[in-house]
């Protein structure tokens, strides 16, 4: 979750391109629940 989090901008605009495939699968489901659920802060990534 922390790895992630100081990860997220780099894994979105790289497409994950360094993730693991089980840290593409974590970060599929934290970026469905930004979308979903915290929109604020999902905007301020996007």
């Amino acid at each position: 979750g922390k790895e992630l989090k100081s990860h997220i901008r780099e894994a979105l605009e790289e497409d994950c391109a360094k993730c693991t495939d089980n840290q593409r699968k974590g970060t599929r489901k934290v970026l469905a629940h930004l979308i979903n659920h915290e929109e604020g802060y999902w905007n301020r990534l996007n």
